[in-house]
């Protein structure tokens, strides 16, 4: 298996469409740029020209262009404040493929927000009665919850609590309650 450790790599190279060895090999890579040829077929890209961006491998895709399996990539543009500044794209989109990961200015720290908001939502319970279905409802107060997943694949995760003394159960098995 090719080494990637401290040379660069073009995505075009064969060993990003060799489903035995390609996730592997790609596991260790952290950055990129995009290719000349990504940047021409799809202009919005021109604003990261020459810029390194981080990548992730995530697995064999068919790519209807070149009609074979090759490896596909979550990409993110770390310089760009937008949180959706990212996407999925087949390594031949990518060239000077690097083991080094992206740094912003002058650290690499991470931190994690915390946002207090308020939101409506409907808590749905399986139990075998109301009073069980209330009692697993106020179960959940300050658990985590995940709500799925942000663009750069981090989880989305909820605290959850409720300030509800009497909750008001509006559906049963998907029909009103209000029967």
């Amino acid at each position: 298996m090719a080494e990637a450790r401290n040379k660069l790599v073009c995505g075009a190279d064969s060993i990003f469409k060799d489903p035995s060895k390609a996730a592997a090999f790609a596991a260790s890579l952290k950055s990129a740029r995009f290719s000349d040829e990504a940047i021409q077929k799809l202009p919005n890209l021109e604003k990261y020209r020459g810029q390194r961006v981080s990548i992730a491998a995530v697995g064999m895709e068919v790519n209807g262009l070149a009609k074979c399996d090759e490896l596909l990539f979550l990409v993110s543009m770390p310089s760009d404040p937008d949180p959706l500044a990212y996407g999925h794209y087949f390594a031949t989109a990518l060239t000077d493929m690097s083991t080094d990961p992206v740094t912003i200015g002058t650290t690499t720290e991470i931190h994690e927000y915390a946002f207090d908001v308020r939101l409506s939502c409907a808590v749905r319970v399986k139990a075998t009665s109301k009073a069980e279905a209330i009692k697993l409802l106020d179960r959940i107060q300050g658990n985590s919850a995940n709500l799925g997943s942000w663009p750069n694949g981090e989880p989305i995760l909820a605290e959850v609590s409720t300030d509800e003394s009497n909750p008001y159960c509006f559906e049963i098995d998907g029909e009103s309650a209000e029967r």
